[in-house]
């Protein structure tokens, strides 16, 4: 098991996942950003519980929070204007699930080569290119109307990126202490000639 840092925290992106009682025509295209609100410390991202430790003094576990408690986090001793009797905490509450941790996100370039344009994004490495386009329809209403390929082959839009044989190469970038940003796989988008109704 690898170790996370906080700048690996800021770099991941939440793929929401409807609940049962939503819309289930939700597209799941939407990505969520922690880098704007970190979670409080302690707060272990991959099983969704806060971190304990046993205390060295009263030898009982306790939560781990460096900067201080926070909601539904109890005091280090027994105190009567504490009420234990909260229910579930937050951070195991599903009312408050917004969606799932995504195991690394990928930059990406959406070049349209009918009108020359190229449109940034930056995608889950869970997401299908048919979620991907979803997102990519704000850009271009007509994306439906292209082929979309890699490296001269036509993609499949039920699969992934790395299903598709899309490269990602960051963490080679990273070992040789290169930006990221300086190779970004592209997507090419090739128009059809048969304007979809949107």
């Amino acid at each position: 098991m690898t170790s996370r840092t906080s700048s690996d925290v800021l770099h991941q992106m939440v793929r929401p996942e409807p609940h049962e009682d939503q819309n289930q025509n939700f597209s799941g295209s939407g990505l969520l950003s922690l880098s704007e609100a970190p979670p409080p410390d302690g707060l272990c991202l991959t099983c969704a519980q806060v971190k304990t430790f046993v205390d060295p003094v009263t030898n009982c576990v306790r939560y781990h929070t460096p900067r201080g408690r926070f909601l539904h986090v109890p005091p280090a001793g027994p105190r009567s204007d504490w009420d234990g009797d909260i229910g579930a905490p937050w951070w195991a509450d599903h009312r408050y699930q917004v969606g799932l941790l995504s195991a690394k996100t990928r930059r990406i370039r959406v070049v349209n080569t009918l009108m020359l344009q190229e449109q940034p994004l930056q995608v889950c490495s869970e997401e299908t290119l048919e979620e991907i386009l979803q997102r990519y329809l704000r850009y271009n209403s007509h994306a439906r109307s292209y082929t979309w390929k890699h490296d001269g082959e036509v993609l499949d839009m039920s699969r992934t990126l790395s299903d598709n044989h899309v490269p990602d190469h960051d963490q080679d970038l990273e070992e040789l202490g290169l930006d990221p940003d300086l190779y970004t796989p592209a997507i090419l988008l090739y128009f059809n000639d048969d304007l979809t109704e949107q």
